[in-house]
């Protein structure tokens, strides 16, 4: 065999080791920060927070158990939406959604407002601060604690499907509801000592609610509540310092709310929606 042949042989063969290698410790060419690619998508070597990773090490350096435990990861984030639980699962949905609301706004960061716009609002929606004396209501609770969140957004929709049928509201919570964390009185309440039982969001949700009204299944501080108005007293505006913390939560919701309109236009205008 010629010099010149065992050269271009040699050279040949240099490049398929390197290729191979590439291949092997690259992926195909591997975005910065990524540690493999499964069916097409860089899998990150950031810090992981699936149920199957949560133990990884969060060092630079990732192991070979580490990326394979990545990559299950995404094996499972792949095969979810195959099964397309975002439509199926209730607790999928309702975290996706938060996290859509939260890429809508990003970019838009809420500011404070000034105290002339703040006025200004609660002069505007003078409906939304009205508020009875006293209020009436009973809820039922549903447990997020441990591994009971898939079970208790089921009971929590089966729940409010029952109610809506007229199912009595005592039987459907002593049948699919859990330990109310706090002790709510069966009779009328005082708004003020409301708002110190349930903090300033659920009271604000609970006084949309008209008499005989349930509301859907609302999420906080680990459970999941349906509440049913069943007395209001006959409302009142309180003067803006008094309902100045509801005004503050109201304006920023509403900002939100517009951001949100914003993002929804264009896949709106894109859509095809179908309703009765």
């Amino acid at each position: 065999m010629s010099n010149d042949l065992k050269w271009w042989l040699g050279l040949c063969g240099l490049i398929g080791i390197v290729f191979f290698a590439a291949l092997l410790s690259g992926g195909g060419g591997l975005p910065a920060g990524a540690v493999a690619r499964v069916n097409g998508v860089a899998v990150s070597g950031g810090e992981a927070s699936g149920t199957v990773s949560r133990n990884v090490s969060r060092n630079a350096h990732h192991s070979a158990g580490d990326i394979a435990t990545r990559i299950d990861d995404e094996l499972l984030v792949q095969e979810g939406l195959a099964l397309d639980l975002a439509h199926k699962d209730q607790r999928v949905r309702s975290t996706l959604l938060l996290a859509m609301n939260d890429v809508a706004i990003q970019g838009h960061p809420l500011t404070m407002p000034i105290e002339a716009q703040l006025i200004a609002h609660y002069k505007a929606h003078p409906d939304h601060f009205s508020q009875p004396n006293g209020l009436h209501l009973r809820r039922i609770a549903f447990s997020e604690n441990g591994e009971s969140v898939k079970r208790a957004w089921q009971n929590s929709v089966d729940a409010y499907r029952r109610l809506a049928a007229g199912d009595d509201f005592l039987k459907v919570r002593r049948e699919l509801g859990d330990t109310d964390p706090i002790a709510i009185p069966d009779q009328l309440i005082a708004l003020a000592q409301l708002r110190a039982l349930l903090g300033v969001d659920m009271t604000l949700s609970v006084l949309r609610l008209r008499a005989g009204e349930i509301s859907r299944p609302v999420e906080e501080h680990g459970f999941i509540f349906i509440v049913q108005m069943l007395r209001r007293d006959v409302p009142m505006l309180p003067t803006f310092a008094v309902v100045r913390p509801e005004v503050l939560v109201d304006y920023q919701r509403a900002e939100r709310k517009a951001v949100l309109a914003r993002y929804l236009a264009p896949l709106r205008a894109r859509a095809h929606i179908v309703t009765r």
